[in-house]
């Protein structure tokens, strides 16, 4: 059966392909270029998989993870980057996401985490 997934990004090229990639795979996907709905949807809603983009203009990925963990200590997190190394990707992980994918994508990666919950 398929999961329930949300995904935030600003780039809609990154969230088309997503979205095309993981419904064809049989799952549900929520997706939104905005932070802060984002946000909002990962509050409100149960999700099996929140993936979020690092850099978006007004929110960052790392505050949306804490945010979302704050309050929701089970959320399934996974951080898309193309900047693996900064600083933020590394405050996105000690908040607690489960890993970082790296831009362009390493969707197996993103398969495998969908596999184990």
């Amino acid at each position: 059966m398929g999961k329930r997934i949300l995904v935030i990004d600003d780039e809609t090229t990154v969230l088309d392909a997503l979205q095309m990639i993981l419904t064809e795979l049989g799952h549900s996907v929520d997706t939104t270029t905005d932070p802060f709905e984002g946000e909002r949807k990962a509050l409100e809603n149960e999700y099996d998989l929140i993936i979020t983009d690092l850099r978006m203009e007004g929110k960052t990925g790392d505050e949306i993870v804490k945010s979302v963990l704050a309050k929701k200590k089970d959320a399934r997190i996974l951080v898309i980057t193309a900047y693996s190394t900064e600083p933020m990707a590394q405050a996105a992980l000690k908040a607690g996401a489960l890993a970082l994918v790296r831009k362009p994508f390493e969707i197996s990666k993103i398969l495998s985490f969908l596999e184990r919950g």
